[in-house]
């Protein structure tokens, strides 16, 4: 790492001796000098192994040196450990190493989110961190994205500097601690007193040990060129401003005291000038530093280690890390080097075969070089930018102009991004690869206040005054529903081929909810949620709730939680959505033979201008080796898109806009709404009566179907309604779209099995989480009302002769589009009926939601004393009768079954 912070010519190519050597593009000299390597390596002078050994190491580079035995067996430990060198004292990393890898400044409190789809410099949302580890590390993970992650991470960089230490990690909460009523710590304060307790020198102490200047005061923490320079820069008197301050600051924590030049105060250091402060008494430095004996003189003897290398200003253009830091950084990377035998003696293809070691000398599959003589040398493409760009392909043009990985990605080469400031106020400064201007976005209008407040409460009103509803018995005799076209039901709602009841049947009218219903349309009229002049809304969802919605609302609703499919920069793996989502079902296979979804159709309706039409087709693969789809061609509006194009991410956001589009419009309002619940309640309404088995079964399920369907048509399809504003379709092209879609609908699209007959789609080739679950969740269904049926009916004829039951067949093959004969195959059976009924019970039940309605299932056959006849009570039977006993006579009551079935008595 410490190698990728420099940037004059020097001292790039003396750090990265260390791993090739000085004249590795010059192998001649390169082998001599590995010979002479390996011989003072095992000469076992210990002056030859120290010093000369580093030496002559640095013109052939430590990695592959330190062995010339090549006949050796690589089970021989002393062969494979020949070119180590341990310098006399086995390898480990000094306490020093540890005091000097206190980097805490470089986390922020905040990360500034950034989408590497759109502008990069762009800050989308502030992610407090303490929300992103331990537990919580995952979910953010998915939530936001590998790359997003990696691009916020990447553009900036904390200052390692005093009063710049993020403030989580002096309040981290530590819920393991034994000891301590708070359960949290500082860490800032634990890093000094660990330094202490470890017996790790003081700060001027520790610079003498490794041979560097001794402070004398706090005043030499101030950068002296720049204190000196005539022609300073207004930020160049900010920086000497700061560093003043902080001098001083350090004088009024450590303090100061009158020194005695008597006191010898290290040994380890020659003073300056030969002698403490000059009285030629002793040639260590003494108490007063060079000062004169018996003056007022800085603590700096007392400064801390992990506080005096933050508060150094020493820095070389480029360094992330102080002068101090640099020299134990340097010392345990080289010793690491030589200590090591896979940096050594066994860095060649035996152990790491010749690809392998192939790879590691060439930073990837082949060397691949930096455009141009980026810092006055040619270089190659560095390790950790490769493989980024290998594994996070959606930051390759991110990184395409970034030389060091290292380096804040956003900085200019010379300006280095950095955190700076204190406390609660941490910033940053930096200069974007793309200049940008600040968004000076303007306060929301109170109007729009308001607006929120409004519709905020009344949501959290309706929560608190929702109750589950007592579903009541069918009516004796009610008055036949009739089907009219939506258009005459709900005057301006234009769309004349799709039907619905002509009112709302007594039982299931709630005037309450009704008068609620039409206060909040009349109410979206004189406040629309969708106006010019409002908020632009935010596409990081938690910034966007934040901004729309008041703290006791978001409580209640929490926003939803991001698939793990979506784990590439925000977009969705189309692969896994196409079998692992609710939009597995709209995966086909065409006349072709291929597995396509096929949006194409939605480009014949009228869309706002402006917007991107939405037609579109994915085409995917199967992976033979995981069992897993991978979408690989978009074709729409951009074009032919491969996965490969630089268009891809804008494709994926067209067809997933497509897909929800479709599954919220078509499949689930116009079909389970209209289309299939709408026919079923009115048939059983009207065909059924009150002590049919068959009433019995499918009422709980379809009880409130007229209701709901009138007050969401009428909320949702009126000319700005939620359809209107929510979707890319204009008021003409949304009723053509329901027109048009109505008829297609077909009854086999609720039996997993069918459906999926009916799609063209193989069986066992990919894996199908979605389609198996829909499946076991079917056959639940299935096998309940099999054993209701057969508990009534002893034979397929005795449900052929049921009158009842045959006038209700009639009337769904009449209502529903397309008819149910692609479920019954036109013949009537048990199995037939049993088919159909689960097929309803499957698309209703989880399409209408929990919570809307409560269902009190009864005791069978029994009523407690004096209950309302009227109303289904909460039981369970347990005895299931044998078919015999319970064939179903209309003139007889009916007989106990499974609790399972809705039964009461007649």
């Amino acid at each position: 790492m410490d190698s990728q912070l420099l940037y004059d010519e020097p001292l790039y190519t003396a750090m990265n001796s260390n791993w090739y050597g000085l004249f590795h593009d010059f192998p001649g000299i390169d082998r001599i000098l590995s010979r002479v390597v390996t011989d003072l390596g095992s000469s076992g002078d210990g002056e030859k192994e120290t010093t000369w050994y580093s030496v002559f190491s640095s013109g052939a580079g430590i990695v592959g040196t330190g062995t010339l035995n090549r006949n050796g067996s690589i089970t021989d430990l002393d062969y494979d450990n020949d070119g180590v060198n341990h310098f006399g004292s086995p390898f480990n990393f000094p306490e020093e190493f540890v005091s000097v890898y206190r980097l805490h400044p470089l986390l922020p409190d905040l990360i500034e989110l950034r989408d590497a789809q759109a502008d990069p410099n762009r800050i989308v949302a502030k992610l407090p961190i303490v929300t992103t580890f331990r537990h919580k590390a995952t979910d953010v993970m998915h939530e936001t994205g590998l790359e997003n992650m990696a691009l916020s991470m990447g553009q900036r960089l904390g200052a390692l500097g005093l009063k710049n230490q993020p403030q989580f990690l002096q309040n981290l909460s530590m819920p393991s601690r034994p000891e301590g009523p708070t359960k949290v710590v500082d860490v800032m304060a634990l890093d000094i007193m660990r330094d202490r307790e470890r017996g790790i020198p003081r700060f001027n102490e520790f610079r003498r040990q490794i041979g560097l200047r001794q402070m004398t005061s706090f005043s030499d923490f101030v950068d002296q060129r720049l204190a000196q320079k005539e022609d300073r820069t207004d930020e160049e008197d900010q920086t000497l401003a700061q560093q003043r301050a902080l001098a001083q600051k350090l004088r009024e924590v450590y303090g100061q005291h009158v020194c005695d030049a008597s006191r010898i105060i290290s040994t380890t250091q020659l003073s300056p000038d030969g002698a403490a402060g000059g009285t030629g008494q002793s040639p260590f430095p003494d108490d007063c530093l060079g000062h004169p004996d018996g003056s007022l003189v800085d603590n700096v003897e007392d400064v801390d280690t992990v506080v005096g290398y933050l508060a150094e200003s020493t820095r070389p253009h480029g360094f992330a890390i102080s002068e101090t830091q640099f020299q134990i950084f340097i010392v345990n990377a080289s010793r690491r080097l030589f200590s090591d035998r896979f940096f050594t003696s066994s860095f060649r293809p035996e152990f790491y075969s010749t690809f392998g070691l192939d790879w590691v000398i060439n930073n990837g599959p082949d060397k691949q070089m930096e455009r141009g003589r980026p810092n006055g040398h040619k270089q190659e493409v560095m390790p950790l930018k490769r493989v980024l760009q290998r594994n996070l392909p959606g930051l390759h043009d991110q990184l395409d102009p970034v030389i060091n990985a290292f380096d804040p990605w956003a900085r200019d080469r010379g300006i280095i991004t950095a955190w700076i400031g204190c406390r609660s106020n941490r910033r940053a400064a930096t200069l974007p690869l793309t200049p940008r201007s600040p968004r000076n976005e303007p306060a929301p209008p109170l109007t729009w206040i308001f607006r929120r407040t409004v519709w905020n409460s009344i949501s959290l009103l309706i929560f608190r005054f929702k109750k589950a509803r007592k579903i009541p018995l069918p009516p004796r005799n009610p008055q036949p529903l009739r089907l009219v076209p939506v258009a005459e039901r709900i005057p301006g709602v234009e769309v004349t081929d799709i039907y619905m009841a002509d009112r709302i049947p007594p039982g299931e009218s709630d005037r309450i909810m009704q008068a609620s219903f039409s206060f909040r349309i009349w109410l979206s009229q004189v406040l629309p949620p969708v106006r010019p002049g409002l908020p632009q809304i935010d596409a990081d969802i938690n910034k966007a709730m934040e901004a729309a919605c008041r703290p006791a609302y978001r409580r209640l609703y929490p926003p939803p939680a991001l698939p793990d499919a979506f784990r590439h920069a925000g977009l969705p793996d189309l692969g896994e959505m196409a079998t692992a989502s609710p939009y597995a079902c709209f995966l086909e296979k065409n006349a072709a033979g291929e597995l396509v979804w096929d949006f194409t159709d939605l480009d014949q309706h009228e869309i706002y201008p402006g917007l991107r039409p939405l037609g579109c087709r994915v085409y995917f693969q199967v992976k033979k080796a995981s069992g897993k789809l991978t979408a690989t061609r978009i074709t729409c509006v951009l074009g032919d898109i491969k996965s490969d194009d630089g268009r891809w991410n804008e494709a994926v956001r067209t067809a997933m806009c497509a897909a929800s589009t479709r599954i919220s419009l078509v499949n689930h309002f116009g079909w389970v709404h209209l289309a299939c619940g709408g026919p079923l309640s009115v048939a059983t309404r009207n065909h059924l009566y009150r002590d049919h088995p068959i009433c019995r079964l499918m009422w709980p399920h379809m009880f409130g179907t007229q209701n709901s369907n009138y007050l969401v048509a009428k909320g949702q399809m009126l000319r700005g309604g939620d359809f209107e504003t929510v979707f890319s379709f204009t008021h003409e092209g949304m009723t053509d779209l329901f027109q048009r879609t109505f008829n297609s609908y077909r009854a086999s699209v609720m039996v997993p099995a069918l459906d999926w007959r009916d799609r063209g789609l193989p069986e066992g080739e990919f894996d199908t989480p979605v389609q198996d679950n829909l499946r076991d969740l079917y056959n639940v269904m299935h096998t309940h009302t099999t054993r209701y049926i057969n508990a009534y009916y002893d034979s397929d004829k005795a449900v052929q002769w049921d009158e009842t039951i045959m006038a209700w067949l009639r009337a769904l093959n009449d209502h529903i589009p397309n008819g149910i004969d692609g479920v019954t195959g036109g013949v009537v059976t048990r199995e037939s009926l049993a088919t159909l009924c689960a097929l309803h019970l499957h698309g209703l039940c989880p399409a209408r939601g929990a919570g809307q309605l409560h269902v009190e299932l009864p005791d069978v056959g029994r009523q407690e004393p004096g209950a309302d006849p009227d109303q289904w009570q909460k039981g369970a039977c347990g005895r299931v009768p044998a078919p015999a006993e319970c064939q179903f006579q209309p003139e007889c009551g009916p007989c106990e079954t499974d609790a399972g079935s809705v039964l009461f008595r007649g």
